[in-house]
C-alpha cells in the first residue's frame, strides 16, 4: 500500500510517498506525471549507486526534465542543513 507522508509548512507544504518496492511498479511514473514537473532526489552516499540514480534515469527516461540528485553525507552536522 503506497503512504503518504504531508511536510506541513507555511508555504509550499509537500507530500512523500513511500512504498517498498515503489519504483518498481508501473502506475508509479503515470502517477507522478499528475503531481509533478520537477524533483529532487535525495540520498545517502551508501545507496547513491542502488537507488538514487536508478530512480534518476527512470524519470529521464519518462522525459522529466528537472531532476536535482543530492548527496547527504553521514554525520549529524550534515542532518539539518
Amino acid at each position: 500500500m503506497l503512504k503518504k507522508l504531508n511536510v506541513n509548512l507555511k508555504k509550499n507544504s509537500y507530500p512523500i510517498f513511500y512504498k517498498r518496492g515503489l519504483f518498481n511498479e508501473a502506475f508509479f511514473c503515470d502517477y507522478i506525471k499528475k503531481i509533478a514537473s520537477c524533483f529532487v532526489i535525495i540520498t545517502h552516499e551508501s545507496i547513491k549507486e542502488l537507488v538514487a540514480k536508478k530512480i534518476h534515469l527512470m524519470l529521464k527516461k519518462e522525459n522529466f526534465q528537472k531532476i536535482k540528485l543530492l548527496n547527504i553525507k553521514d554525520g549529524e552536522e550534515n542532518k539539518t542543513r
